[in-house]
């Protein structure tokens, strides 16, 4: 079978080879960190059993091939996710164009969902917590933020902003006219971006960097039994080797599960609307409430995991900054990367972060007037 930029290889129910096509000098990130995971008996990833090295005359390595036990599992978590969402909407079609827009269904009907999101949350928690477990492995070993950190972070999103504004720019013109409405009230809210991204905004952070998963989403992540398993430890695509293995904050991976869930409720309603695009109004407050719920189970139970823990900041609203910082990072990436590569998908980071920036203007308009 082709995987994207790998081969597959099932050997039975007992081990899977993922052959690499894009093949890189240094140990693969995905060897790297899966040894790691496998050495420190974390059992909610995929389990380590080989790999394949060429060694070079010049004392340069490059993977070549990654051994896995096989794993039983039900599919990945964002094939459950979307499927759950569209039969959801599907089922409550009818309910739903009776229903008040304005307020969610008097008893929630996601209650299991939760408790599975509350899961995911407490395994990624999990995962972050064994990257705390490497005394004396250099690589791994977590490091205090500094001043230098957060003005590095801040600056290099900041770069990405201008870049993905100035992409969307030229595009524009090329976009359907509500796609285009759409750019032009983001392009507007220009400074409050940059002012969210800024390091006055950051503050001082009291909290350790880390390794981490890198590009983290319903995806990286196979369902089993009511449980989670986390696959796929390369980092994002798009940036280079020395980027991904860089140590960061955990709270870009809690932003990446966060982003996914955003693009699940917008994939779910794009299609159950397709043919029947009035539906929508219906469709978008019961959404919107079924995407507040998953995210806040999510993230009080990776809270409540690892909360204590050297990668936690102590003050809560340091930590609420954080995910917001590198929520508003990765959608930028979706951004860009939609624009480069599915163009069809650019509406669904453009209305998302147009909203995110929107209300925090309101809400900046509101403290004013009551000022």
């Amino acid at each position: 079978a082709l995987e994207q930029s790998n081969t597959a290889v099932y050997f039975e129910n007992r081990l899977f080879l993922k052959g690499y096509r894009r093949l890189q000098l240094g140990t693969n990130l995905e060897v790297e960190v899966g040894c790691f995971l496998t050495e420190h008996s974390f059992s909610h990833a995929v389990p380590v059993a080989g790999y394949v090295e060429l060694n070079r005359a010049d004392g340069q390595k490059i993977t070549l091939a990654l051994l896995q036990s096989y794993v039983e599992n039900q599919g990945i978590g964002w094939n459950f996710v979307l499927d759950y969402l569209q039969r959801f909407l599907r089922e409550h079609l009818v309910e739903l164009s009776s229903q008040s827009v304005e307020s969610p269904p008097p008893i929630n009907p996601h209650d299991y969902f939760l408790t599975l999101m509350g899961v995911l949350g407490c395994r990624t928690a999990e995962l972050h917590l064994a990257f705390c477990n490497s005394v004396g492995e250099i690589a791994f070993e977590p490091e205090p933020i500094t001043s230098d950190d957060l003005a590095a972070w801040s600056a290099k999103t900041y770069t990405e902003a201008v870049a993905t504004f100035d992409k969307l720019e030229i595009l524009r013109d090329s976009l359907t006219d509500d796609l285009r409405a759409a750019c032009d009230r983001l392009l507007s809210l220009r400074p409050i971006l940059l002012d969210r991204i800024s390091l006055s905004n950051l503050g001082s952070i009291s909290a350790y960097k880390m390794r981490h998963h890198g590009d983290y989403h319903l995806g990286q992540v196979l369902l089993v039994e009511n449980d989670f398993i986390i696959t796929d430890f390369e980092g994002e695509p798009a940036r280079s080797m020395d980027e991904r293995r860089q140590k960061h904050s955990p709270l870009r991976d809690v932003a990446g599960m966060l982003r996914s869930f955003s693009y699940a409720s917008s994939v779910a309603t794009n299609q159950a609307t397709a043919e029947r695009p009035a539906d929508r109004q219906h469709f978008g407050p019961l959404v919107n409430f079924w995407e507040n719920e998953v995210a806040g189970a999510f993230l009080k139970s990776y809270r409540d995991t690892i909360q204590g823990s050297a990668v936690w900041p102590v003050d809560f609203g340091t930590a609420d900054r954080l995910i917001d910082f590198f929520v508003i990072e990765k959608t930028l990436y979706e951004l860009r990367y939609e624009m480069d590569n599915r163009p069809d998908w650019l509406s669904v980071p453009l209305f998302s972060l147009l909203r995110t920036l929107q209300h925090k203007r309101d809400t900046e308009d509101h403290k004013g007037e009551a000022l």
